[in-house]
């Protein structure tokens, strides 16, 4: 259950270019919604992004097995299964003048050997608008969709439904260069997340709201940012006083962001935080509480990279014994490009869940869960266009509630074709 998440919901403007992750890589959820599942939408082909068209077209596929694809407890019989991942996608990238747009589609189609229930076809896709009213005001617009399978270790022994969540975002965002390297910013977002089948723990939500903050930016490119969000939601349910389930929310963050370029093998970025949740009526489901992400990026040599990331998160989590979690994770994953055409990547993570804030009276211990994770897998691109791969994950969850334990290994074979 290894994800970056869900309340820290990172600005463009306070990163930067996002890259588009690896084949297999983990995603950021939105805030008060439900993690990613074991499948990931398709990542643009390595070799594809330095080509810089214009507009490009990407066809590809997965082949996984895993071991426990309903990540149960070894008492409960795990099944393994293997699935096929076939996906068309559409990138464009144009420049008009001052402006950039933006567009990223795929449209995938998700097959199972044994459990054809679980069978779908996610549309993924990301438009984006850059745009530059002067040299000193500019911003971007942007839309986008994601679809997965809910993750089935949030869902214990409730294995024969098929739950597809579909998550929606819009951002605006406003960056006034003021003078010097001080710049106004200003953003309005809006989120939405839909599951098709309900899930009284991660409901059906959306959400809206802004938020403003002032960034410096030094000459090495180095920056920092404080920064204030609001939002408010509604959840997709009545009003509940017997299982104190509310219909409506209130958050907000106060958050410290920066970027340090220590050297030219070196870079630190991170984010701090202080999240606040509050229920529309219930003020047992009320948390709030410190937040952050801090990377630290080394290049020993142009051929080695290492990324070492620790991350708190604050994620929303009903139930009788439940109102949130604590989430922590560590994390270091080295990539070696062992020539021009061949990078071999890797991952230890070691992830912590504590659950609190009960609404009704429990005797023993509340939920505590620990996870770790090992992935090693390869990039090969043999011509320019295109890209193979391969990847092996191991990872096992313990909890002091054995319904939730876990073993699961995950072996990936990819291909994808750029034209």
């Amino acid at each position: 259950m290894f994800w970056a998440g869900c309340c820290l919901c990172v600005p463009l403007w306070a990163w930067g270019q996002v890259a588009s992750p690896l084949p297999g890589a983990t995603t950021t959820p939105l805030p008060g919604a439900t993690p990613p599942s074991t499948y990931r939408p398709p990542a643009t082909a390595p070799g594809a992004a330095a080509q810089e068209r214009v507009l490009g077209l990407v066809v590809g596929a997965y082949e996984t097995w895993d071991s426990n694809i309903f990540r149960l407890a070894d008492v409960n019989g795990p099944e393994s299964e293997r699935f096929t991942t076939a996906y068309v996608g559409l990138r464009v990238d144009k420049r008009y003048k001052q402006q950039e747009f933006q567009l990223d589609v795929t449209q995938s189609a998700v097959r199972y050997n044994k459990f054809a229930y679980l069978n779908f076809d996610p549309l993924d896709y990301r438009g984006a608008w850059l745009w530059h009213l002067s040299p000193r005001v500019t911003g971007t617009l942007s839309t986008a969709q994601q679809q997965y399978l809910y993750p089935f270790e949030e869902t214990a022994n409730i294995v024969t439904q098929r739950n597809i969540v579909t998550r929606n975002s819009s951002l605006f965002t406003t960056d006034g260069w003021l003078f010097g390297g001080w710049h106004l910013l200003a953003g309005a977002l809006y989120n939405k997340v839909d599951n098709s089948v309900p899930v009284p723990a991660t409901p059906n939500y959306r959400e809206s709201g802004g938020e403003g903050g002032v960034k410096y930016v030094a000459l090495s490119n180095s920056f920092v940012a404080a920064n204030f969000r609001f939002l408010r939601g509604e959840y997709d349910r009545p009003l509940d006083s017997i299982a104190v389930f509310d219909d409506g929310y209130r958050r907000s963050e106060s958050e410290v962001s920066a970027e340090w370029v220590l050297s030219a093998k070196s870079t630190f970025r991170g984010s701090m935080g202080w999240f606040d949740y509050r229920a529309d009526h219930f003020s047992q489901r009320d948390f709030s509480g410190p937040v952050g992400r801090l990377v630290y990026a080394w290049s020993p040599t142009t051929r080695l990279r290492f990324d070492l990331s620790a991350i708190r998160d604050l994620q929303t989590y009903w139930d009788n014994l439940s109102s949130y979690r604590v989430v922590d994770v560590l994390a270091i994953a080295p990539a070696w490009n062992v020539s021009p055409r061949t990078v071999l990547r890797g991952e230890l993570a070691y992830e912590a869940d504590d659950y609190r804030n009960p609404v009704i009276p429990y005797p023993g211990p509340l939920r505590q869960d620990t996870a770790r994770r090992v992935r090693v897998g390869a990039d090969w691109v043999p011509w320019r266009s295109v890209t193979l791969g391969a990847n092996v994950v191991w990872e096992r969850r313990s909890s002091n509630f054995a319904v939730f334990e876990y073993d699961d290994t995950r072996a990936t074979l990819n291909a994808s074709l750029t034209f």
